[in-house]
């Protein structure tokens, strides 16, 4: 990257922070129990930084530059101590939705030649150029932010009406960039041991799935692929697989017959293990398993700035999300950018069309000139 853009991109950060620092310490639950990390612009993550309070937090911040920020889902005794040394007191179960770890949400996706004398871009696996293998460069833009919603809103009613947590327990964050964050900060799951969160884990991603070992016939999974028959048989592939949905319709009113017709699949293990992957994927929610097991993760702090995208962490309701563009509630100015574009497709951002851009040097929106030059798709930032 340029210097003249990483200083661009460190005022951008530093301003932002001057005038933020309160709201973020204020939005964290029990901010003096957490342990802290700042990522700072040069990629160096500080860890086990134990923040007392609102003046410590500022302080902090003025020492760095936070390209993030973010706290720990776990409450310690002792936060600024070694992990061995902390003494966990209980721990905030948190689902990560990102956009790329779900199949069923299509990401921009541009490619680069690998070949260093040619460099294209483009929107094909190989070159169009030399021939050359090409890296994939993931881009999310609104459209890829609002097919997520659909997760979101499916993750939501599991935890509401399977799992019977309370709505004013659960809050809900727009991540920054990929997706959404759902934390759950009160209630019995935050005393789950990490065996535990792997079983909670399981129960959402649908891993290990095994529709044979089903021991009651009104199980949720059971309604659940009675409920999304019709879009399962959509999407099936393989005659073996819609042969098997296709008897599930005809029992799905005879639930013992149904309940018996899954628990004969393991006579063919090789089929039952291709329908139940086929299930998994269709059916599983997909959050980022780390996210909710390992006690020790952190998670970026509310109201911080998404290093990658220049937007912010934001909370959010369902009702806000069908009405805007998330992304432009998220952008932290409205000043708009000079940039120089080295390739990227028509894209929406914050409600508005942009390109296609092809080696050329165009004004945007200042959080989406700082996405295309942070990867590395663009140069050049500077004001108009």
């Amino acid at each position: 990257m340029k210097k003249s853009d990483i200083l661009y991109i460190k005022n951008y950060l530093s301003a932002y922070y001057v005038r933020t620092h309160e709201k973020i310490y204020n939005m964290v639950k029990e901010p003096e129990k957490r342990e802290w990390a700042i990522l700072s612009i040069d990629g160096k993550m500080i860890r086990h930084i134990s923040i007392p309070n609102l003046r410590d937090f500022k302080s902090k911040l003025s020492n760095y530059i936070p390209k993030g920020v973010y706290y720990s889902a776990s409450y310690y005794e002792y936060p600024g101590n070694a992990m061995d040394q902390k003494y966990r007191l209980k721990t905030d179960v948190i689902f990560d939705l990102d956009a790329d770890h779900i199949p069923r949400v299509n990401v921009v996706r541009i490619f680069r030649c690998t070949n260093r004398s040619c460099g294209e871009f483009g929107e094909k696996e190989k070159c169009v150029i030399c021939g050359s293998e090409t890296k994939e460069i993931v881009f999310v833009d609104d459209n890829v932010v609002n097919s997520m919603i659909k997760e979101l809103n499916y993750l939501l009613s599991i935890l509401k009406e399977t799992l019977g947590i309370d709505e004013f327990l659960i809050r809900i964050y727009f991540s920054g960039l990929r997706g959404f964050h759902v934390h759950i900060e009160d209630g019995p799951l935050l005393e789950l041991d990490d065996i535990e969160r792997i079983s909670l884990k399981d129960f959402f991603t649908l891993d290990s799935l095994d529709l044979s070992s089903i021991r009651d016939e009104n199980a949720y999974l059971v309604v659940k692929l009675i409920d999304e028959l019709q879009n399962l048989l959509g999407e099936v592939e393989t005659r073996e697989l819609k042969a098997i949905l296709m008897e599930i319709d005809k029992l799905k009113n005879d639930r013992k017959g149904l309940y018996r017709f899954l628990r004969s699949l393991d006579r063919d293990k090789e089929l039952l293990r291709k329908f139940n992957d086929f299930i998994s994927s269709k059916l599983g929610i997909g959050i980022d398993p780390a996210v909710i097991t390992d006690l020790s993760r952190l998670i970026r702090a509310p109201y911080s700035i998404h290093g990658k995208s220049g937007l912010i962490k934001l909370p959010v309701t369902l009702e806000v999300l069908e009405k805007t563009s998330i992304i432009k509630e998220a952008m932290p100015t409205n000043v708009k950018c000079k940039v120089h574009v080295y390739y990227l497709p028509r894209i929406k951002w914050g409600g508005e069309e942009y390109g296609p851009f092809f080696n050329e040097t165009t004004i945007l929106p200042e959080s989406l000139a700082i996405y295309i030059v942070n990867l590395k798709i663009g140069e050049s930032l500077s004001i108009p």
